[in-house]
């Protein structure tokens, strides 16, 4: 045999197959092969084109080529050169391909050209392989005299290292050459006719695959991966298929294992026995081999043929020829132990020897002298060894048993544990298809046991326990969730009307009155067409339809689960004033009714309930009882179904209402999985009820139907009906014609022309998309695409431009019975399309009169599982309940010490690119939140945010609601100084541990937090994440105006008014009242009316404006600029949006140190509400109330004058938060304008006080800046001018601009003509007796920076304003605010009011006097100490104007 020379090298034995065999095909890859002739052609005329380039025996050759024929010619190439192959995967993170290439230096790489980005810090000779082959195509054909021995080295493949450095293995050709030797032996050369090649060729089973398969005469079959099998041309082709377990697996999961395929070969990771045996049960395997071996024993060391039918975890065999396995005792820590063998039976460390065994590790003699070691066998045989780090065991039959790493073998509280044995103990349990369990470090430094399990299907689980059990407890959980919501108090003047707990899912809120009007309504107009008479409501509530419904029935039974509900309706029928005597209702589950008689009734509801039922199963279960309960001719109502096809696309909906627009399309996809991985209501496919008539024979006909309603929310959208009737008459109508609107591109015109003319009895028509959920359907779409938008923002602006005339609102057909005599009967599209609908127009002249109901004719459905037509709501329960029980399994199984603490359910394992466990992906194990009686509020803002996570790290919890209890989810004691400590951290707030435990939330922390500093948003919470402002600034694309904008002549009548409790809002509201006789509707938080009014009359008080009583034009809007619609119902929102002349937006949450994050809903998104309030019927305009400071980056453009028409900057340049929310405002309302909205940008700088009263914010910026200097006693020296402008000033410039026609469509800056000198105001800070030392600026910051934090100063809660610079660094906040007051042009607006008498005060000694007046008398400043001493006996005197006065007297 060609081998048994001594100077073979792997080509050579290439070369020896292709004599043989030249015309077999010898790779193939898709639909293109070589044979062996010409893959040893052009592998030669590569080795002769390398020989050129240097490559000779020992020449390091980079290989980075994607799967192709190209790869198998350049490894081959590569050795015939004389070289050793380095694989360089282009799948491979570039950071690993870097490495590699730094490592191996290697001096030529061959690779093609649009991979060269991947592999661009390679400094040698590249070789494109494609590109280049017309040059390499010149060498000769034949082979290269081979320079090689069997010595030299062949390949480097690179594996993970224990410390996170990759290692190169470095295999010589004897190696390799004794791994084909023994395949050769073992295989015959029908199993080795088609051997599949799926592995990477930087895996060493890549070199069974190849080279193996090459020496022996086979057919190379070259895949992407190993699940690329089942679709590959070649598939039939494959007789072996040699790869790792979990890829096995999966391709047995997806029936995609070739009836070719006899043998099977697995390696890489622990091998169960329940996988081989399934594989045996396809009847093509006939034979599964277990291989083991590190790469550095040249990919294989043992091999064991699994037995089929065999109980046994499988064991890896015996040694391969040439190869020598030795246990050995894990070695002390003393290196000078001896190194014993272990007697039979004992486990021991792995050690290898034979002619496998690599040269080393590329580049790293400490590491090869580490695990390549030298053993005395005897006193005269010494043998060189490789320590595996393995564990293994010699069983009775001479057989290796693989226990694990040893690695893997840790000690737990001083134990020792090995992790394998825990994963095979998990892998017995009946519900566990695979595990793995890894250590974990605890909170406080303990090391804890963490099992990742993956779960046998729900299928498998079903047979595991009765049915029954599953069902208990979900339906106790309903149970108690829904007597703690019935057990809320409600107040309505109609108590028959109780829709408590109909929140939205999109905002959160109660889904407004009229929409739920709209909805009950038409829900039993639709039963009461039924015309039912003895009823059984399934599920009843608070009787929303049971009040409604009873009145026209003979008798009326309802049923609910929770007892609030019947005790609620109870106590509403003994009040009723129509007769309900023959109504009555009692507690019971859904499935609770055998008290009642059969045939009893002729109409069962169950609206609104089965999505609360267990499963699909006792669903059925349900409707099988109810059947019977129905007389013939009945019917079953099931209502509000949720949609499964409309599953992603609702929670897509959902999350896509409240994202960010800056949110990765991949964190949006992540978070809707996550959604609908926990998703705990039953949702159906409507295909599921026509199956029913095969399941229940007394089901005759089925129906469903979209819902009825203009409204757009979750119930109208995103849910049906459907009516079962039982053993009902009926009779078979010809097949209609049948139109398709999208491809004979129909309208509602040319329909309604067509049925009026030709009159048809029935019209089909399907394929229509449906206008209340196209566009969601579409952002499913875009996100599932390969180009899919990078952001939420760029994701709506894709849907905003999608046309809207290709969609139709399904109440567009029903529509045209009130003008043809036709009915619609709508459903879901019967194509499977979740964006389309089917639509039957039947005659209403050409019905047959009798009681028959006619059935159009159906397509034949396929019976499938129950679970093809439904979700699983228990899979929650399931895997929380699963933890419990294995752990209670495995405390009979194991020590108490090797139980795991925690268990982790997932889908699947995740795996590295060579199909093993990635272990170091596995996700931090966290409990899911418990039940509790308060509702999950998620964190909103910043602040939220990282409080929750606080919590959610400590306690070891997923989901931390902001009202949930830290001791209810589990917190203790000793927790709370652990939490509190982080708190500090954060917050640089301390609160003692009193003020947590009165109220331990979130919420109740938050508060705490300003109790404890006293002082409302002073605290910067940390930095953000980068915000995508351009992406934010996207305006919503459903704000458009109804009617465009008609310019009106008469006054205004409605004016709505945002921020009047605020400071310019109060002075803007205050100008209205005197200049308008309008009604003016100011939008404020308050619990009522009253208190809204007394919350404007308090701050109109404040600022000395109004009388004291409130005008009766002000009229309090009950709202949240923060909610979405103002935190108004949707009517409401409506109705006032079609009412208004002018709206004035001044209101925003302003702060100059919290992040954009926790700012935005007010500020961006609330401006944005603002918006779509104005686009209400006819479009009004909006007077936008920003800030000067958007503008402030361009005085680092050079800019010495800022024009009012200067177009907004980068905003990356703005690094507070208030000023990006502003910006980001204003785009929005640039936008409008564009979109038919008239709008108006007034841009204030620092407001000062009235002129006049000194009327101020005492808590404003400037106020803070005086006040703190005199505490400090010193200012800084500055040759600035600053810029303050009277609010006076302001107000009534802003009120007479917004009335100016001309105005719309411009932007003002409402800044101070005349700024002030900022050492003259220093002067006369002095100049009114307080002690203040001029420093230098940065003496002045070192003093700032100084301040004890017990020292009480203005400053300190915004020292970063003055200590930190922004702008790249350029200057502080303060700096730039100074530098700024001369820079920005206000001529436009000084020439709007030149004729007018408002005219900007210079702010001089006067002014300045008057505000410190003012400030004394609020208390916010004290008198200068010194001349307080010499008058103190002067009670009276409280204001500098009065010392001023005394020291003249």
């Amino acid at each position: 045999m060609l081998s048994d020379h001594k100077n073979i090298s792997i080509h050579q034995l290439v070369e020896f197959q292709v004599s043989q065999t030249p015309d077999a095909v010898a790779v193939i890859f898709q639909n293109e092969q070589l044979t062996y002739r010409e893959l040893n052609q052009k592998a030669n005329q590569l080795a002769h084109h390398l020989r050129t380039l240097g490559v000779k025996p020992e020449t390091l050759v980079g290989v980075c080529i994607e799967r192709s024929l190209e790869m198998v010619v350049a490894l081959l190439g590569i050795l015939k050169a004389g070289g050793a192959y380095i694989p360089l995967d282009p799948t491979y993170p570039p950071d690993r391909l870097a490495f590699i290439i730094e490592d191996t230096q290697i001096p030529i790489l061959l690779t093609q050209e649009h991979l060269q980005a991947l592999v661009s810090q390679h400094q040698g000779h590249t070789v494109y392989i494609n590109s280049d082959w017309q040059n390499i195509a010149q060498q000769p054909t034949d082979n290269p005299i081979s320079e090689v021995r069997p010595n030299n080295l062949a390949y480097v493949i690179y594996t993970s290292g224990s410390t996170g450095i990759p290692k190169g293995v470095a295999i010589e050709h004897r190696n390799t050459i004794a791994l084909i030797d023994w395949a050769k032996e073992f295989f015959t050369p029908e199993q080795l006719k088609g051997v599949l090649a799926s592995t990477s060729i930087c895996f060493d089973l890549s070199v069974f695959e190849l080279f193996v398969t090459l020496c022996c005469g086979g057919k190379v079959i070259l895949a992407q991966d190993a699940l690329e099998l089942p679709n590959l041309p070649a598939a039939l082709e494959v007789t072996l298929i040699n790869t790792v377990p979990s890829a096995i697996a999966a391709l047995l999961r997806m029936e995609g294992i070739p009836s070719s395929v006899k043998t099977i070969n697995l390696a890489g990771e622990p091998l169960q026995n329940a996988l081989v045996q399934q594989l045996y049960q396809l009847e093509h395997i006939q034979q599964v081999f277990n291989l083991y071996g590190p790469t550095e024993d040249t990919t294989y060391s043992t091999v064991a043929l699994i037995q089929k039918g065999s109980t046994e975890i499988p064991s890896i065999g015996r040694p391969l020829p040439n190869t020598e396995i030795y246990l050995l005792e894990v070695p002390s820590r003393r290196k000078s132990d001896r190194l014993k063998p272990v007697p039979m039976g004992v486990a021991g460390e792995l050690y290898i020897s034979g002619s496998g065994l690599a040269r080393g590790y590329l580049n790293r003699p400490d590491l090869t002298s580490e695990k390549f070691i030298l053993h005395s066998l005897n006193q005269e045989t010494q043998v060189r060894l490789y320590k595996t780090g393995d564990l293994a065991v010699y069983l009775p039959d001479g057989n290796l048993k693989f226990l694990g790493r040893i690695d893997h073998q840790i000690k737990i509280r001083g134990f020792r544990v090995e992790l394998g044995e825990v994963e095979a103990a998990i892998n017995q349990y009946p519900g566990i298809r695979e595990s793995v369990v890894i250590p974990r470090d605890g909170e406080f430094g303990d090391k804890r046991l963490v099992a990742y399990i993956v779960p046998k299907t729900h299928s498998d689980l079903e047979q595991l326990r009765p049915m029954d059990q599953f069902y208990t407890k979900q339906l106790q959980e309903w149970r108690n969730v829904w007597d703690a919501t019935y057990s809320q108090p409600y107040e309505d003047v109609d108590p028959t009307f109780n829709f408590i707990s109909w929140n939205d899912s999109f905002t959160g809120l109660p889904i407004p009155v009229d929409e739920m009007h709209e909805y009950v309504n038409s829900t039993v107009k639709h039963i009461l067409s039924l015309k039912p008479q003895r009823v059984l409501e399934i599920g009843c509530g608070n009787g929303l339809l049971l009040f409604r419904i009873a009145p026209h029935c003979s008798h009326y039974f309802g049923t609910d689960i929770s007892k609030q509900a019947i005790h609620y309706i109870e106590q509403q029928l003994s009040k009723s004033k129509p007769n309900l005597s023959h109504v009555k209702v009692s507690e019971g589950a859904a499935h609770e009714l055998e008290e009642l008689e059969a045939g009893s009734f002729d109409t069962v509801i169950i609206n609104s309930v089965i999505q609360y039922f267990p499963s699909v199963d006792y669903l059925v279960q349900v409707i099988e009882k109810v059947v019977k309960l129905i007389k013939p001719g009945g019917q079953i109502f099931i209502g509000d179904v949720r949609s499964l096809p409309l599953l992603e696309t609702f929670h897509t909906a959902v999350q896509l209402s409240q994202a960010i627009a800056s949110l990765s399309s991949n964190q949006l996809q992540q978070i809707v999985r996550e959604r609908m991985l926990h998703e705990r209501e039953l949702v159906l496919h409507p295909k599921f009820f026509p199956t029913l008539k095969q399941r229940i024979p007394q089901i005759s006909h089925v129906q469903t139907f979209l819902k009825r309603g203009q409204s757009q929310n979750e119930l109208i959208r995103f849910r049906f009906d459907a009516i079962l009737h039982v053993e009902a008459d009926t009779y078979q109508v010809l097949e209609p014609l049948c139109w398709d609107w999208q491809q004979q591109e129909l309208s509602i015109p040319l329909i309604c022309k067509f049925l009026q003319e030709e009159q048809p009895k029935i019209l089909k028509i399907i394929n229509v998309p449906n206008a209340r959920v196209f566009l969601d359907v579409k952002a499913v779409e875009l996100l599932a695409s390969s180009n899919k938008p990078k952001t939420v923002g760029q994701l709506k602006e894709a849907l905003w431009q999608i046309h809207e005339y290709t969609r139709v609102h399904p109440e567009e057909f029903w529509n045209i019975s009130q003008d043809l005599p036709y009915n619609a009967h709508i459903t879901w599209s019967e194509l499977n399309t979740p964006g389309t609908y089917d639509v039957v127009l039947q005659s209403q002249l050409k019905t047959i009169e009798q009681k028959a109901i006619p059935i159009l004719p159906e397509q034949s459905l396929e019976l499938k599982p129950l679970s093809a037509y439904a979700n699983n709501p228990l899979q929650v329960n399931e895997k929380s309940e699963l933890g419990l029980k294995l752990r209670t399994y495995l405390k009979e199984k194991l020590p108490h010490y090797m139980v795991p603490s925690a268990f982790v359910v997932m889908e699947t394992l995740p795996l590295t690119t060579n199909g093993k466990i990635d272990r170091r992906s596995l996700p931090e194990p966290k409990k899911e939140r418990p039940m509790l009686k308060e509702a999950y509020i998620a964190p909103s803002n910043l602040i939220e945010q990282q409080l929750a996570e606080i919590w959610s790290q400590i306690l070891g919890i997923e989901q931390v609601g902001i009202y949930d209890n830290f001791f209810e989810l589990g917190g203790h004691s000793l927790l709370t100084a652990h939490l509190l400590s982080q708190v500090e951290e954060v917050t640089h707030v301390k609160v003692s541990l009193s003020y947590f435990l009165r109220k331990p939330t979130i919420a109740g922390l938050i508060k705490a937090i300003n109790t404890t500093q006293n002082l409302d948003y002073d605290v910067n919470f940390g930095e953000e994440n980068q915000i995508d402002l351009y992406t934010e600034s996207i305006l919503d694309p459903t704000i458009y105006p109804e009617l465009p904008f008609v310019e009106s002549k008469n006054e205004p009548k409605h004016i709505f008014l945002t921020g009047v409790t605020g400071f310019l809002g109060a002075f803007l509201l205050d100008e209205l009242l005197k200049q308008t006789q309008a009604n003016i509707y100011c939008l404020v938080r308050a619990s009522n009316i009253e208190h809204g009014r007394q919350k404007i009359q308090t701050n109109l008080e404040r600022y000395k404006l109004g009388s004291s009583k409130l005008s009766s034009k002000v009229i309090p809007i009950l709202g949240d600029l923060s909610q979405p619609l103002l935190g108004i119902t949707s009517a409401n929102f409506r109705e006032l949006g079609n009412k208004l002349d002018l709206i004035y937006h001044a209101g925003a949450l302003v702060n100059l140190v919290y992040p954009y994050n926790t700012l935005r809903a007010t500020n961006v998104l609330g401006t944005q509400e603002i918006l779509r309030l104005a686009s209400q019927g006819q479009a009004t305009p909006v007077h936008f109330i920003s800030t000067i400071d958007v503008l402030k980056p361009l005085i680092f453009r050079e800019k010495k004058i800022i024009t009012e028409d200067e177009h907004l900057d980068n905003p990356y340049d703005l690094k507070q938060g208030y000023t990006q929310t502003k910006w980001v405002a204003e785009k929005l309302v640039i936008a409008a304008q564009s979109r038919g909205i008239p709008t108006c940008i007034y841009r204030p700088g620092m407001m000062s006080g009235h002129s006049q009263t000194g009327v101020s914010q005492t808590n404003d910026l400037i106020n803070r800046i005086i006040k703190g200097m005199i505490q400090m006693g010193s200012a800084p020296i500055w040759e600035q001018w600053i810029n303050l402008t009277p609010i006076d000033y302001a107000s009534r410039a802003i009120l007479y601009l917004s009335r100016q026609r001309e105005s719309l469509g411009k932007v003002f800056h409402i800044v101070n003509p005349n700024p002030l000198f900022w050492n003259n105001i220093v002067t006369n800070i002095q100049s009114f007796g307080y002690y203040i030392r001029h420093l230098s600026y940065d003496k002045w910051q070192s003093e700032l920076l100084k301040l004890d934090i017990e020292q009480e100063n203005a400053l300190e809660p915004i020292i970063p304003l003055f200590t930190e610079k922004i702008f790249n660094n350029q200057m502080t906040y303060l700096e730039i605010f100074l530098r700024t007051s001369t820079v920005f042009d206000c001529q436009k607006t000084l020439d709007m009011l030149v004729d007018t008498s408002i005219i900007c005060p210079i702010i001089n000694v006067n002014i300045l006097q008057t505000y410190f007046d003012y400030l004394i008398n609020k208390s916010f400043l004290k008198l200068p100490k010194e001349k307080v001493d010499k008058i103190f006996h002067q009670d009276t005197i409280k204001t500098i104007s009065e010392y001023k006065n005394l020291a003249k007297n």
